[in-house]
């Protein structure tokens, strides 16, 4: 189900260039940095613009990775964009699926990082919701960007070193399925 259209009250005009700025509270709430891609959709009078994702693209095949990788690892994939959960595979897929990423997992992106905790600590993974997960973590990098994030977690049991190459190889396979 689509959210309402709401006016902001916020007009503003087209330059001689044919710009239109986007107002800074605006970005701040929808999480929109500078620099980043935004799609243009026409629908009869009305022009939208909507955060563009080039994982969103790839989500039939990355759900079927996610889903065969779980079957056999027996414990949760994760794929994100850069703002949100896109693919969940795993027992506890329900409490990720399309919900915000934490900005923990948002600073792991800035960073380029993978990472690996072993701990059930209460770790944020979704925005807004701590639990108790061993999990790793591998960034999904295409031409020198970084798309979004392979994940696998688990609360019962520990990542493994075969967890975490899993990890590895799903974000590689992501990689070179997108430059193709």
């Amino acid at each position: 189900m689509t959210k309402p259209t709401s006016s902001t009250g916020i007009v503003r005009r087209i330059d001689e260039l044919g710009r239109v700025v986007i107002p800074k509270e605006i970005r701040k709430v929808l999480r929109i940095r500078d620099g980043e891609p935004l799609e243009i959709l026409v629908d009869n009078e009305k022009i939208s613009l909507k955060k563009f994702s080039v994982m969103d693209n790839y989500k039939d095949m990355a759900k079927t990775l996610a889903d065969e990788t779980s079957k056999v690892i027996e414990k949760n994939v994760l794929i994100t964009n850069r703002d949100m959960f896109i693919v969940c595979a795993g027992e506890d897929k329900k409490t990720f699926v399309d919900k915000p990423i934490s900005n923990y997992l948002e600073k792991l992106i800035v960073d380029r990082k993978a990472i690996v905790n072993k701990n059930f600590q209460g770790t944020e993974l979704v925005k807004g919701e701590k639990n108790n997960y061993s999990y790793c973590v591998s960034p999904i990098i295409n031409e020198g960007n970084i798309l979004g994030l392979v994940i696998i977690c688990s609360s019962t049991s520990t990542i493994t070193t075969t967890d975490e190459k899993f990890a590895l190889a799903c974000a590689q396979f992501l990689e070179k399925y997108i430059e193709e």
